[in-house]
């Protein structure tokens, strides 16, 4: 049985730019103790991660995978490439009756955007990210390293460790939101 041990986090954390040694030996002590065959996370590809490096520390090196989609595989599944391709995308269709978004918010909610355009908003970058959370499962499972230690943004965590369960696999809750 496939098996994924989630644990979600920042990505400062991720990169080490904070927490590097605690955030290493939590993951260090998820992947002794369930002998994890490889390791996995929601971040760009490329970025030298603390479990990037932890995966080659240890002895034998289990591999490594970026499960997040990269600019190309997020145009060919339809998806924007981030968060500005929603904003745009709702500044275009949007501002002739709201004028007010061509200025977007720094930090948009319900308060300061007009209703119509929060509620689409929402549920654009929620449609984004469940169709990433798909790919990251194919991912994994094209990967095939069980068990797996998997980690994602603490947004996701919840969501991920669903759509795991809903495909057969087992999923070890550790901490849906680390920090140090």
């Amino acid at each position: 049985m496939y098996s994924v041990i989630l644990i979600g986090t920042t990505h400062p954390i991720q990169l080490g730019e904070s927490s590097l040694d605690l955030f290493k030996k939590v993951l260090r002590e998820q992947c002794q103790s369930h002998r994890v065959e490889g390791v996995a996370e929601e971040i760009k590809n490329g970025d030298a991660t603390v479990a990037l490096a932890l995966a080659a520390e240890l002895q034998p090196p289990i591999p490594h995978l970026y499960a997040d989609p990269d600019i190309k595989e997020r145009m060919e599944h339809g998806m924007p490439s981030n968060i500005a391709d929603i904003i745009l995308g709702l500044q275009n269709e949007y501002a002739a009756r709201f004028p007010e978004i061509r200025c977007w918010p720094r930090n948009a909610s319900s308060e300061n955007l007009p209703q119509e355009v929060w509620n689409e908003y929402l549920k654009r970058s929620n449609d984004a990210d469940r169709m990433r959370e798909q790919i990251w499962l194919n991912k994994i499972i094209s990967f095939d390293k069980w068990p797996l230690l998997f980690i994602c943004g603490a947004d996701h965590f919840i969501e991920f460790s669903k759509l795991l369960k809903q495909n057969g696999v087992r999923v070890v809750e550790v901490n849906k939101d680390w920090s140090a």
